[in-house]
This record gives structure tokens, C-alpha cells and sequence, in this order.
């Protein structure tokens, strides 16, 4: 049998004490460390791993990924794209490992 006060001796949880709790936005801090003026802009995590799915689901090249998510709007969606432009959203090279 357990005993009444048992639950009052377990520590309560306290998120402030958290270390982990005093990162606000990883994303963030870890986009602080480049610098904006050198190099290509990076693409966001959504359109990288979209666009690895829809090269695994539908078995294509990267060249062939790139044109597919071109010419469909479905496709331009699932990786975060807000609007249809027929331009590519990014060069095939951008998807070597």
C-alpha cells in the first residue's frame, strides 16, 4: 500500500529549471552564426526534406525532382511554397548528399 504523502516527497517538474528551456528559438541561433552577406541564402528544412519525399515516393533523379516539383502546384505546397511560380525553386545540384 502507498502511503498518503508519498506523491508530496516526488520533485515537482519546474520548466524554468530546464536548461534546455533557455534556448527561445534554435532555428534562430543557429541561423545567427553566418553571415548574410557571403554565399547562397539557405533553403527552409520543409523544402529540403519535401523535396527528398518526393524524390524517394516518386523514384526520380534530382534533375527529374526538380522538374516535377516545377510544373506541379501540389507538389510546390508540400514543400512550403505559398504561391505556383513556374520557376524552379531550387537547382538540382542543391540535393547531392
Amino acid at each position: 500500500m502507498v502511503e498518503s504523502g508519498a506523491s508530496n516527497d516526488r520533485e515537482q517538474i519546474n520548466p524554468s529549471s530546464n536548461p534546455k528551456s533557455k534556448i527561445q528559438n534554435p532555428k534562430s541561433e543557429y541561423a545567427s552564426s553566418f553571415d548574410k552577406e557571403m554565399g547562397a541564402p539557405g533553403k527552409s528544412f520543409r523544402m529540403a526534406l519535401g523535396a527528398l519525399i518526393i524524390k524517394e515516393k516518386l523514384g526520380t533523379s534530382d534533375r527529374e525532382t526538380v522538374e516535377q516539383i516545377q510544373e506541379n502546384p501540389y507538389l510546390q505546397y508540400f514543400i512550403g511554397m505559398t504561391s505556383y511560380s513556374n520557376k524552379t525553386p531550387f537547382d538540382a545540384s542543391m540535393m547531392v548528399h
